[in-house]
């Protein structure tokens, strides 16, 4: 059995800006990846505001946890990119605010720091499993697509590089990762399935994007294995 490797991502930018939503999703993620096979307490990383949060998944019940912020998720994605092969599998969740400038997409990290598109590209690039998901929440999260696009990637992003991102009724969650999560509880498993369940059920007006020009997001075994 190949291993799952899954990072869930949520800088928090600040303390005013910690919002309650963005563990939410993270709790939702962790509850439905850790009963994927393949994925352990050593391959499931969490990433949250100053790392003081604490997580309880399904599977999985003390997850590591470390602060969300630009140096831990560097440091993070080169662990996986020396650890994993290619017959291994990655799966990489941003919540948290985004933005964009005159240089394109960026995440917000604790500490108000910016972590941009192609830096994370650049990164992720090592990354050398031949079946990989990246689902970003964030505002202008499709401005990550351009970078990371290629074969074994599918890429699904709440709105386009230019768009926002709105929470879900109630701010408890973030509407597009809600949706995305919902349909991988309700037994999706093809990326593709997932986000067009996702599109279809979001209620907030987002625009949602998908890179899938590999035709990963079609392989259920990216979550299922082997």
């Amino acid at each position: 059995m190949s291993r799952l490797f899954v990072v869930l991502f949520a800088g928090c930018m600040n303390s005013d800006n910690n919002h309650p939503r963005y563990a939410n999703d993270l709790q939702l993620f962790g509850d439905v990846l850790s009963t994927m096979d393949g994925v352990d307490v050593d391959s499931l990383k969490v990433l949250h505001s100053d790392g003081s949060a604490s997580f309880q998944f399904t599977n999985i019940a003390f997850p590591n946890v470390t602060g969300g912020t630009s140096p831990s998720l560097t440091t993070t994605l080169q662990s996986i990119a020396n650890a994993a092969t290619a017959t291994d599998r990655f799966v990489f969740v941003a919540s948290n605010h985004g933005g964009a400038d005159s240089t394109g997409s960026y995440l917000w990290c604790w500490g108000e720091t910016k972590f941009s598109a192609a830096s994370f590209a650049q990164i992720c690039s090592r990354i050398a499993c031949q079946r990989q998901a990246y689902i970003f929440g964030q505002c202008n999260s499709g401005g990550f697509i351009a970078g990371l696009a290629g074969r074994p990637r599918v890429i699904l992003t709440g709105t386009d590089p230019a768009g926002v991102t709105h929470p879900s009724n109630g701010d408890q969650y973030d509407e597009f990762l809600l949706r995305v999560a919902e349909s991988m509880k309700n037994g999706k498993r093809k990326f593709t399935d997932i986000f067009a369940a996702a599109k279809a059920a979001d209620t907030a007006g987002d625009n949602p994007q998908l890179s899938d020009s590999g035709g990963v997001g079609s392989d259920a075994t990216l979550l299922t294995g082997p």
